[in-house]
């Protein structure tokens, strides 16, 4: 691949170069091109006289058939080096100055006869099968005595190229000296205007990389000295705009950027001209994706029918569409038409905001009016049962016994109604204002064990606390602990009497461990992740006759999630569990 020189004065003087070449080609070109059909345009008019004339001869004949038309033919050759044939109108030849003509075909096939007889005059350049060259030639049709005849006249075609080819040389060399020539004043004139230029190409180069400090000097020549006026202008100018357009262009990225809600615009081709982060994460982009069909971007069918609608809709009223399952979220999407200044259509603008935690919530916030409706009515209802038994009962006994079962259900309902007002307060709860204090984790754990111990008489259930050494942790103790006790108590409560349960601490990695191990009734490996849930119980017929609201997991959940920790959980169905506290060190910090 031939590569232009990169000084400016090499290019301008190459382009002269090859302007001249590219004339002197054409022009040698065209000439040979026309001289070549001019030299045989007079060749045949030539022809044409000649034949004329032969046939003016045996017009003025009186007895043509009389005539030795061979040795006719023979005599005017030896003075005009010209090929000539006399052929009757049915192709028969009469006479012909090169060949025996009892040894010739009939020539009316040929194809100068065929356009004589037809048109006057016919001329072809073909090959002679008679003097196996190529030749030139002209027929004329003419009536002599009323009988008419085919007066064919011819040349080599080898003699006139070689003629055509000889003045062509000539010309050749005639063009070498002047393209000489011209390039020698080329390269001086072209050395005189390109000095300056270079020296603009300089400083253009700068304006180029940003550097719009250096000005252009000016220049004797009136048209460059304007140039240079006119590139310093526009330097200034550029150095201004740039400086304008960076800015906006900074504020609007920004802006775009720290938005939460996704933005995409197309053009009106399809073509994306702007996608903001939030939307590369959503349909999870990678690489460029400005100037690309957003058709052929984004492989989500929900949003390429919504885009679709948005093109072919006829107004620029904003449509608005919830597309589920798009990289497992939510989205709504929000779209209108973009025109410019004079309301013409050049594209369209769609927002996305993901209410994945909206619909959420929603869910939550049903199932848990859901729930809490359910768990609050069944204790009142039979409140209410009671109290109308209540009423009919005339004995001592029997009023204590229905009074004890209204303890249990109101007992009940407070123990929900804390565990709602607790969960409440940690949900509103923030990290930062958590009151962090440096706790023995030993002694939070046995006073846990401690505040478990009667539940744990009642069924005969050893508790063992295995540990090395004193351990402290940055955390909040009230909190732990609520959340320790609640896991105890789940333990007891789904465990069978005279069984153990193992409770164990340490710090790996910077992170603490407690776990509580029983030897319980398990939990199935496909309930685990909905345990954490409020008013889920494993076993519902259990947690009625112990008294469990459904709330202690989720309490537990949300306080290690507080210290920035997690609950893990290690269960077999009929062999018991085991929860994990995994509290990181962070607050320490």
């Amino acid at each position: 691949m031939y590569l232009l020189p990169k000084k400016i004065h090499s290019r301008f003087f190459s382009i002269i170069l090859i302007i001249i070449f590219t004339s002197a080609f054409f022009f040698l070109w065209f000439f040979n091109v026309s001289f070549s059909s001019f030299y045989f345009e007079e060749k045949e008019n030539d022809l044409k006289a000649r034949a004329t004339l032969i046939s003016s001869f045996l017009k003025s004949s009186s007895n043509v058939k009389s005539l030795n038309l061979s040795e006719f033919c023979i005599n005017l050759k030896k003075n005009t080096n010209t090929r000539y044939t006399i052929i009757g109108i049915d192709g028969k030849v009469l006479g012909d100055s090169d060949e025996d003509i009892k040894l010739m075909d009939n020539h009316l096939n040929r194809p100068e006869i065929n356009q004589a007889i037809s048109n006057s005059v016919g001329k072809s350049i073909r090959y002679s099968n008679t003097l196996k060259t190529e030749m030139l030639y002209l027929a004329l049709r003419e009536t002599v005595n009323k009988e008419i005849y085919i007066i064919r006249a011819s040349v080599p075609v080898d003699s006139l190229k070689k003629n055509t080819f000889q003045f062509n040389i000539q010309i050749i060399i005639a063009s070498i000296f002047i393209i000489v020539l011209t390039l020698i004043i080329s390269l001086l004139i072209s050395r005189k205007i390109v000095n300056p230029i270079e020296k603009m190409v300089v400083n253009a180069k700068l304006f180029a990389k940003g550097d719009f400090s250096n000005r252009i000097l000016p220049s004797n020549t009136f048209e460059i000295n304007s140039l240079s006026k006119s590139l310093n202008l526009m330097a200034e100018q550029l150095d201004e705009r740039i400086k304008t357009i960076t800015l906006q262009k900074n504020e609007n990225d920004a802006i775009l950027s720290s938005m939460a809600e996704g933005i995409i615009a197309t053009n009106e081709i399809n073509k994306i001209i702007k996608a903001n982060n939030t939307t590369r994460k959503v349909f999870n982009l990678k690489g460029r994706v400005i100037d690309k069909d957003i058709n052929k971007i984004i492989d989500n069918n929900d949003f390429l029918m919504f885009y679709n609608k948005l093109i072919s809709h006829t107004t620029s009223k904003k449509i608005e569409l919830t597309i589920d399952n798009v990289n497992n979220r939510t989205i709504l999407l929000s779209g209108t038409k973009l025109k410019d200044e004079k309301g013409d259509y050049i594209g369209n603008v769609i927002i996305l905001n993901d209410i994945t935690k909206l619909r959420s919530l929603e869910r939550v916030r049903k199932e848990f009016v859901a729930n809490v409706s359910h768990e609050l009515k069944t204790p009142l209802t039979a409140l209410k049962g009671y109290v109308e038994t209540l009423k009919e009962v005339d004995n001592e006994k029997d009023s204590m016994y229905f009074l004890e079962i209204l303890d249990k259900h109101t007992t009940r309902m407070n123990l929900i109604i804390n565990d709602l007002l607790e969960l409440s307060k940690l949900e509103e709860a923030e990290q930062s204002n958590l009151e962090i204090e440096n706790v023995d984790i030993h002694s939070l754990v046995n006073e846990s064990i401690y505040e478990c111990q009667y539940a744990s008489n009642k069924k005969n259930i050893q508790i063992y606390y295995d540990f090395n050494g004193e351990i402290y942790f940055n955390l909040n103790k009230r909190l732990i602990q609520e959340a320790l006790v609640n896991i105890i108590h789940n333990a007891i409560q789904y465990s069978n009497s005279n069984t153990d349960i193992y409770i164990n601490s340490c710090i790996e990695k910077n992170k603490l461990y407690i776990s509580v191990k029983d030897e319980g009734i398990g939990i199935n490996p496909n309930e685990i992740k909905k345990i954490f849930n409020r008013f889920y119980c494993v076993d519902k017929s259990h947690s009625k006759k112990t008294g469990g609201t459904g709330l202690g997991l989720a309490i537990v959940k949300h306080i290690i999630n507080l210290h920035s920790g997690f609950v893990k959980v290690n269960s077999e169905v009929g062999r018991g569990s085991e929860f994990i506290f995994i509290i990181p060190k962070i607050l320490n910090e």
